[in-house]
């Protein structure tokens, strides 16, 4: 049983055994935990019985990755045989909009006048992450999505697509996609 979680800006789970048997999705939840176990126990199944986790690691809501983060690396630690998947969003944006397909580039807004950025070559299935002014946007030639909310569903087919191309990491590896250097640095000496 395969496990995707997303909390970066829309909160949603989905349950499958298999690329075409999905077994519990539930997108736009107000809190995801509850609706996982409720998942879980109306598939008859345990946290101990997912085969892996597929999360999404961001860019998005800071809270949101973290929260989701912490639980996917409790589970990971308490049942070792769970093997971990992080993905960016921007990367199962460009999948759902068919940039990996054709190539070129997928931003979405970072706040602060900023835009997110994802470039890809033809086939790509993971992003060359920049951070850009959005005025920069306009100078940028070639296909171009601008990423809307995904969905827990969306992480699961992105997963299925190209599970055989995606690399597991060990749940104390496990850390949200920085892109905005300010995100990962401490604050010296302000208060």
């Amino acid at each position: 049983m395969i496990l995707s979680i997303t909390m970066s800006d829309s909160r949603g789970i989905a349950l499958a055994k298999g690329v075409s048997d999905l077994v519990f999705v539930e997108e736009d939840c107000e809190d995801v935990f509850p609706v996982l176990g409720r998942g879980l126990k109306e598939a008859g199944l345990r946290v101990s019985d997912l085969e892996a986790i597929v999360v999404d690691v961001g860019p998005g809501s800071f809270s949101g990755i973290r929260m989701c983060l912490s639980a996917v690396k409790v589970w990971a630690f308490l049942f070792p045989k769970i093997k971990v998947y992080p993905v960016s969003n921007l990367d199962v944006w460009a999948f759902v909009s068919g940039i990996i397909e054709s190539g070129g580039l997928v931003y979405r807004p970072a706040g602060r006048g900023n835009l997110y950025l994802a470039r890809y070559e033809k086939g790509q299935v993971r992003g060359d992450y920049s951070l850009i002014p959005a005025s920069g946007l306009e100078g940028i030639v070639g296909p171009r999505s601008e990423a809307k909310g995904i969905g827990a569903g969306d992480v699961l087919r992105f997963f299925f697509a190209f599970s055989d191309r995606l690399d597991t990491v060990e749940h104390t590896h496990l850390s949200p996609l920085y892109i905005y250097p300010d995100d990962c640095s401490v604050n010296k000496g302000k208060r």
